[in-house]
């Protein structure tokens, strides 16, 4: 080590352990020397370079905006950062030089501060100070083909900046084979169903279950789910038959930070509901091809999420009156949406996913409140081993369509506790 190595190795050792030594204004030029599992990078900058333990910055390309993190540990020449923001994770590459800025003036998320406290002196090992010195691109060419985690994105194929318009960087961030295959290399399948029963004195029955399917890729998100619930009673003493059967399947595949914060994501939905020998409705479809997230919390590695949508959609529903009338109408409804999870315990997770549909009259371009429809899930899941879990579900549903056109209660209150079973395909 030189003399002037050691002296600044001195210096920085010698400073107070819980300051900051990069400022707000800095900013440096630093390259991806190797990535790991969970988002952990090493660049090619250290303490020479005034980096600390716990400092906060954020990524830069010509591109824009790339990531966050949040320093675990530094030597006089590498540092390993916990990547907890990645906006454009196909930009992520080792043959791009980035600009790093100073962020320790802007708060790190409550759930990250940990990081900061952690002794990570013992993990990341495998790269050091002195393979800076040695054959340093053979190695990186190495680690390119064996060594990079599915969760970042070989970028070295895309083109120039400068040889690409707008529309057509747009299209290449957002509209990738690659990608795509990537993201759904593997799909998560669970289901679901409520403790049913029969009762063969009045042949009462009551079912509940459902379905899930859903990918969680970096770029590209899809997501069906379907559920049915029925009930069947018969009086024992008229022996009348009143039975309901209510079905209902959604579907929404998610193209992921378009912009900063902002995703587009398409939605269709089918309803049917069947009480006695009424139909209504008979079907109710809604699709909406264009809508937009504002993402508040992008889902982490233990699935907490915050955001809100909203989507235009197309509506048509048919359905039958009290005197056996069918009938049919077509326009258009709002889709607001509001999604939320949070990790109570390890173990234990919280979810509502809230969405309010009003209608609107595309010939008087108005909405009409008084046709609203709104569906409300909180669950509570606990985990009892990696593929099964029990979950209370409180559902709250007000379908003003039922006061309008039937004149009947349009609200309904549903308690469930159901088992769910999950797996990957």
């Amino acid at each position: 080590m030189s003399s002037f190595r050691l002296l600044v190795f001195i210096i920085c050792i010698g400073a107070t352990h819980f300051a900051h030594a990069l400022i707000t204004s800095d900013k440096m030029p630093t390259r991806i020397l190797k990535m790991y599992d969970k988002n952990v990078l090493v660049l090619n900058r250290g303490l020479e370079d005034g980096i600390f333990k716990g400092d906060h910055i954020k990524l830069t390309s010509e591109e824009g905006f790339i990531a966050r993190g949040i320093c675990l540990k530094s030597s006089l020449v590498l540092s390993h950062w916990k990547i907890y923001r990645v906006v454009r994770p196909q930009l992520v590459s080792k043959d791009t030089e980035y600009l790093l800025h100073s962020m320790n003036q802007s708060e790190i998320p409550k759930s990250l501060e940990g990081f900061r406290e952690v002794d990570f002196s013992s993990y990341y090992n495998d790269i050091k100070d002195a393979d800076t010195k040695k054959g340093l691109k053979l190695q990186q060419e190495r680690i390119a083909k064996y060594d990079l985690p599915d969760s970042i994105i070989d970028a070295q194929e895309r083109e120039k900046k400068e040889e690409l318009s707008e529309t057509q960087r747009f299209v290449g961030e957002n509209f990738s084979k690659k990608l795509l295959e990537k993201d759904f290399a593997k799909v998560d399948f669970s289901i679901f169903a409520s403790p049913i029963s029969w009762e063969s004195l009045n042949e009462q029955r009551n079912l509940y279950f459902g379905f899930n399917v859903r990918n969680n890729g970096k770029k590209y998100d899809l997501e069906i789910n379907g559920e049915q619930r029925e009930t069947r009673i018969v009086d024992r003493y008229t022996q009348e038959e009143v039975e309901k059967v209510y079905r209902h399947v959604d579907g929404s595949f998610l193209i992921k930070d378009i912009s900063e914060n902002w995703s587009y994501f398409t939605y269709a939905l089918y309803e049917q509901e069947k009480q006695g020998d009424i139909y209504n409705p008979k079907a109710q479809i809604n699709f909406g091809p264009v809508g937009f997230y504002r993402h508040f919390k992008h889902r982490n590695e233990l699935g907490e999420e915050f955001k809100i949508g909203f989507v235009p959609m197309f509506d048509q529903r048919s359905y039958e009156t009290l005197d056996g009338k069918s009938h049919e109408r077509s326009n258009a409804r709002f889709g607001f949406r509001l999604f939320y999870t949070e990790a109570i315990t390890k173990l234990t997770s919280f979810k509502a996913d809230f969405w309010y549909n009003p209608y609107f009259d595309l010939s008087t371009q108005e909405i009409e409140f008084d046709d609203s429809r709104t569906n409300l899930k909180a669950i509570l899941n606990r985990k009892m081993t990696d593929h099964f879990s029990i979950e209370y579900q409180l559902q709250y549903l007000k379908d003003l369509t039922y006061q309008k056109d039937l004149g009947v209660s349009p609200e309904n209150v549903i308690n469930t506790i159901n088992f769910r079973l999950s797996t990957d395909l």
